[in-house]
């Protein structure tokens, strides 16, 4: 069967002004469109309509034995979101069983739950800025020499080298443990950023390494995040490319629109970029300091159902339906996204007619999915065994 799934729009600072609305076909809420969530957790808010009566879809999950263990986000971003990492499961359930015998409140948590947060980004717009991961030495070489360049003070540059070209793992705890050197050379960068702004000399500043440098310290002055990033791999996607942010990767997204689709968690350790609560110690008890030559893009293949996304370690898949076809669940729930078109859906026991914006949830038992005068289509669905 299908059901129609509706959530709240999340307002948050760093949200679009519309980009979720009219992505679903509504009117603008008026204030930061951030997220929207669909999906098996507690803090969630999805609801399902069944029957013409609405129910909280964590709650409706378990009380009809139905197996969805999936979150799926709706994201945009106007502004960069914090640098953070998510946990790994062994570390989620023993921070998680910690800060509750603790008596931690559940706002003041680092650990909302016990699970652990790989998530898949997918972009929606025509471009999505993100920094994933760590770049090796060579290349942090390479921006400190730019940044040397383009007149950034000699001994701001020298103090980066002797913290910055060192073994990761020490560069990223001297950073995130924001000392007075860490918040000298942030005064400089500063003054070097304020300095350049508006230049049109041809120095090289209307590069993409110096925009996103002025970028983030207008937007967080004094916030050791915008020298982290010179650490950071700096992904541009493009629409339909995705990039998986395992647990351990530290990552910030920038700017976009996008699918996310995760393990149903709320795990967020922030370490900069953020006026939130950061947990420091429990961001360097987190994060992976391996260096990888390429940021951690995920490759998807053509097939009669249009674009599958592969090779993602974790329980979940993603097809991007296109046009008149089909797509099989295996056996699995899924939620949809009516992304273009206004048409007929098809199950292998129902049908349903769905517009462009509609959100659904799919039982098991429809199993495979046909589409008609639907032009884009996201299905989303688990792998692992129910239970």
């Amino acid at each position: 069967m299908f059901f129609p799934l509706q959530a709240p729009i999340r307002h948050y600072a760093w949200g679009s002004p519309d980009a979720i609305s009219r992505f679903r076909g509504s009117e603008p809420t008026g204030q930061a469109e951030a997220e929207q969530w669909f999906g098996d957790h507690p803090e969630a808010q999805t609801i399902i309509e069944v029957s013409g009566e609405q129910h909280d879809f964590h709650q409706w999950l378990r009380e009809t034995g139905t197996d969805f263990p999936l979150l799926v986000k709706l994201l945009a971003s106007a502004k960069p979101l914090s640098i953070q990492v998510h946990p790994g499961q062994e570390q989620a359930q023993a921070g998680f069983a910690d800060e509750l015998a603790r008596g931690i409140a559940s706002e003041h948590r680092t650990y909302r739950d016990s699970s652990a947060k790989p998530e898949l980004l997918i972009a929606l717009s025509p471009h999505f800025r993100a920094l994933v991961g760590f770049v090796h030495r060579d290349e942090v070489e390479r921006r400190l020499e730019m940044w040397r360049s383009l007149g950034l003070d000699a001994s701001i540059c020298d103090v980066l080298a002797g913290k910055l070209l060192v073994p990761l793992a020490d560069s990223v705890s001297w950073l995130v443990e924001g000392g007075t050197e860490v918040h000298e050379c942030l005064a400089g960068v500063q003054q070097w950023a304020d300095s350049a702004r508006g230049s049109s000399d041809g120095t090289g500043r209307g590069s993409d390494d110096f925009a996103l440098v002025q970028e983030l310290i207008s937007l967080h002055p004094g916030d050791p995040g915008v020298l982290f990033a010179m650490l950071m791999h700096h992904v541009d996607l493009e629409r339909g490319e995705a990039v998986f942010v395992d647990a351990g990767v530290a990552h910030a997204y920038l700017a976009g629109f996008g699918l996310e689709v995760m393990l149903p968690s709320d795990n967020v350790v922030r370490a900069g970029l953020t006026k939130k609560r950061r947990n420091t110690t429990e961001f360097l008890k987190v994060v992976g300091t391996a260096a990888q030559p390429h940021p951690p893009l995920v490759s998807w293949e053509s097939s009669g159902s249009g674009h599958r996304y592969q090779g993602l370690p974790a329980d979940f898949a993603v097809t991007h339906v296109t046009d008149a076809n089909e797509v099989s669940l295996g056996g699995h729930s899924a939620v949809v996204i009516v992304e273009g078109g206004n048409g007929t859906l098809t199950g292998q026991l129902s049908s349903k007619t769905v517009v462009a914006g509609d959100v659904l949830f799919v039982t098991p038992d429809e199993d495979k999915l046909t589409t008609e005068g639907i032009s884009s289509l996201w299905v989303v669905h688990p792998t692992a065994p129910a239970g």
